[in-house]
């Protein structure tokens, strides 16, 4: 995954990631685990993009009225984009943890 990593195409806090997983689930399961992965981010993404684009035929305010009406929605939103720092990508490393658990499961 280093190769990713210099290409700038995952995180570095991914590439750990996958090495622990590597470590603790073994060599054989890091290629299926990263094919699920890579699946998943890509359901996600489109899942995304497919938001995006309808949320421009939604009346304007109705899309984000229970983020900006409940306390706690705008408290949430708040620490999540704090967090982030204004980078935008995939959550690649959730993806990666749950094609890893689906393998702990089944494979």
């Amino acid at each position: 995954m280093l190769p990713f990593y210099a290409m700038r195409v995952m995180g570095a806090g991914d590439v750990k990631f996958f090495a622990v997983l590597g470590l603790l689930l073994g060599w054989k399961a890091l290629l299926p685990v990263w094919v699920v992965a890579s699946l998943m981010a890509g359901v996600y993404a489109l899942c995304v993009l497919s938001w995006r684009r309808v949320e421009i035929w939604i009346p304007s305010g109705w899309s984000v009225a229970l983020v900006r009406h409940v306390p706690s929605c705008v408290a949430l939103r708040g620490k999540v984009l704090a967090a982030r720092q204004g980078r935008q990508g995939i959550p690649y490393a959730t993806c990666l943890a749950m094609a890893a658990m689906a393998w702990m499961v089944w494979g």
